[in-house]
Formats: C-alpha cells, sequence, structure tokens
C-alpha cells in the first residue's frame, strides 16, 4: 500500500478538472436508453416545437421535502415559477425573436396557468430526467435532480434562488460549473 492513498466522501467534496475531463463517459453511461423513450408522446411534441424553431425551456418544479430542507428557502409555489417564466419568455422574445414552449417537470399537481406554449410532464421520473437534458434552458431551484440533467444533457441552467423572477440569459450556466 502506498502511503499517499487519500480517501475522500461527503456531498461537498469536488474536484472540477475530472467533472469537465469525464463528462462524456458520464453522458455515456448515465444516458437513457432509447428503448425507454423512442414512442413517448412528449418526445415528439418537443421535437415538434423545435422544429418549428422555438426554445425549450424545461421547468423543474421541486416541493415535496424542499418545504422543510433549510426551512423552506427554496420551497417556491406555482407564482414563482410562473414569474422566472414569464421573465424568461419576455427575454426570449425581445432578444432571439423566438417563442418559449415550457415543459413542466413535477412529481405534484401544478397548476400554472397564463402561459401560452405549455405542457405538464407526465412521465416516470427517469424520462423526465432524460427530457430535461433535451431541452434548451432548464430552470428550477437547486437540485442535484436538474443539476444531473443539465450535466447529461449539456444543458444551461438557472436555478432560482430567490422569489423575485428576475432572470437573463447570463444568468444560465453549465452544469460543469456548478459540480465543480
Amino acid at each position: 500500500m502506498c502511503s499517499h492513498d487519500v480517501y475522500v466522501s461527503g456531498f461537498f467534496f469536488r474536484v472540477p478538472g475530472l467533472t469537465e475531463k469525464y463528462q462524456e463517459y458520464f453522458i455515456k453511461k448515465y444516458s437513457l436508453k432509447e428503448k425507454f423513450y423512442i414512442n413517448n408522446p412528449l418526445v415528439k411534441v418537443i421535437d415538434k416545437q423545435r422544429n418549428n424553431d422555438m426554445i425549450i425551456v424545461g421547468v423543474h418544479i421541486r416541493r415535496g421535502d424542499y418545504k422543510y430542507y433549510r426551512n423552506g428557502i427554496f420551497y417556491y409555489d406555482d407564482s414563482v415559477y410562473l414569474k422566472y417564466m414569464k421573465s424568461i419568455e419576455i427575454k426570449i422574445n425581445d432578444s432571439l425573436k423566438k417563442e418559449c414552449f415550457f415543459v413542466i417537470f413535477s412529481d405534484e399537481t401544478v397548476t400554472i396557468k397564463g402561459v401560452k406554449n405549455m405542457i405538464v410532464s407526465k412521465n416516470k421520473w427517469y424520462i423526465d430526467h432524460m427530457l430535461m437534458g433535451k431541452c434548451d434552458l432548464l430552470i428550477g431551484p437547486p437540485s442535484t435532480f436538474t443539476l444531473w440533467a443539465s450535466y447529461i444533457g449539456k444543458v444551461k441552467y438557472f436555478y432560482i434562488q430567490n422569489k423575485s423572477g428576475g432572470i437573463d440569459f447570463d444568468d444560465f450556466v453549465y452544469a460543469t460549473g456548478l459540480l465543480a
């Protein structure tokens, strides 16, 4: 045994260089096999909207345990998510001259109204995870579920840290920076 062996563990252990270096390896290892989603209706809807030149924005609504985690700091109701959706929709319309198509991912009932182009996924979690990675942008609270979808799909991710609704293109980052 080498006297220089080092063992590490814990949620906050990070090695930024390795996160980037081995991204392709992890994408291959953790990507969902096509047989699980090839005939999925939501995949077809997303592909159709992308062919219509729309920007696909995935919105991960996580509540459940977030109601109690860190005294509910990241527990947001639908009105907060709607503010962020409307904000990025305006930016995409004005700056890119394109329309948004929102795909909502949540394991609970969602009652968001007031967005023209939106669908709520009713898929199992592993399909949702793969579909999140197929979006153009992701919005959600700090969550490893969204973080890994961003990393595997190479999708820019904005995580909500307050109820303001303020969002800009520069606020989106690739997950490799968040995993670092």
